[in-house]
């Protein structure tokens, strides 16, 4: 009697796993809106890793592996505010409410296109589209706006922009998007010897253009150290500026500079993500005794007065006050 109960128990159990998984799946079916079946999803995530894909199957009618929708969103989030990809602002105005949530804001250091690419660089083998890509960047991270330029570029990282630019532009190169032209120089991008040039295999790899165009004369944007002479008291003086100029050159010259650029650039690229992979670990694995403190750059305000006369306006006069935010 015993065994013929426990036998008719484990029936009822699997007749209600049967029926409520029915239910689900009629209801996943259904579903057009892909955020619902995502939502549907999530679902699975707290079930054991050696269950899920079983339970998915019968409950979801899904065959294939079972996407980890919270932890790919958290990944995705991650990215966006990495340092190399978006920037923090310091003004006590750069923030934006959603929800009654008040975050100060990051601007985008990259286009979204490119940043995706970046992304699914670095995970290969995970499925995902570009949509799902962007409707998941966190409300905070936006596009930088006319107030909001950069005013602290990498002169290692924008010159090579400015070259590739052109270049794409007349059609010499077929991309200007450098982390593509890093790719077709070296054979693992995260392999450090790879990055700094001492590779046996790509450490002589250049970028690739239309060789029969290396006579023609081209011209491009270059941010350059300039000596500048000026007269001060009948005095002739001299003075170093950085200052944006249009330069002028042959194909051949200007791709010669270029993949030196790109050469020093690799390495420069390596240093930034390495310095940030070690970051992140330090203030993800912080102890009770210690402390991070992050100082930083923030505003700069000048002084006025209510009434002033008009030469306080030039020269060193007017007084400033810089403002240096310290986050601990």
């Amino acid at each position: 009697m015993k065994k013929l109960e426990k036998k008719e128990k484990k029936t009822t159990e699997k007749e209600k796993y049967e029926t409520l998984s029915n239910a689900i799946k009629d209801k996943y079916i259904k579903l057009k809106n892909r955020r619902d079946k995502n939502t549907i999803k999530t679902f699975f995530d707290q079930i054991d890793q050696s269950l899920k894909k079983n339970i998915a199957k019968d409950a979801l009618g899904l065959t294939g592996n079972l996407k980890q929708v919270v932890e790919l969103k958290k990944e995705i989030e991650d990215f966006y505010n990495r340092d190399d990809i978006s920037r923090p602002t310091a003004g006590r105005k750069e923030t934006v409410t959603k929800n009654k949530t008040k975050v100060q804001k990051r601007f985008l250091l990259d286009t979204m296109k490119n940043l995706y690419h970046t992304f699914k660089q670095g995970n290969p083998e995970t499925k995902f589209s570009y949509y799902y890509f962007t409707r998941n960047k966190p409300f905070y991270v936006v596009k930088p706006s006319i107030d909001g330029r950069e005013m602290c570029l990498c002169k290692t990282h924008t010159n090579p922009v400015y070259k590739a630019q052109e270049l794409k532009k007349q059609r010499i190169i077929d991309t200007d998007n450098l982390n593509t032209l890093f790719m077709s120089t070296m054979c693992d991008p995260k392999r450090q010897s790879c990055l700094y040039g001492t590779c046996q295999e790509c450490c002589n790899s250049e970028i690739t253009y239309d060789t029969s165009r290396v006579k023609e004369t081209i011209s491009w944007n270059e941010w350059i150290r300039k000596e500048v002479t000026y007269k001060k008291e009948e005095k002739t003086k001299k003075i170093i500026k950085n200052v944006k100029e249009t330069q002028k050159g042959t194909v051949k010259n200007l791709m010669k500079e270029f993949n030196k650029q790109i050469k020093a650039l690799k390495k420069h690229f390596f240093n930034i993500k390495t310095q940030y992979k070690y970051f992140r670990e330090v203030i993800d694995n912080i102890k009770e005794t210690e402390v991070v403190i992050v100082a930083n750059f923030s505003e700069n305000y000048k002084g006025k007065y209510h009434a002033e006369i008009q030469a306080h306006q030039f020269g060193g006069s007017r007084e400033e006050v810089s403002l240096h935010t310290n986050v601990t």
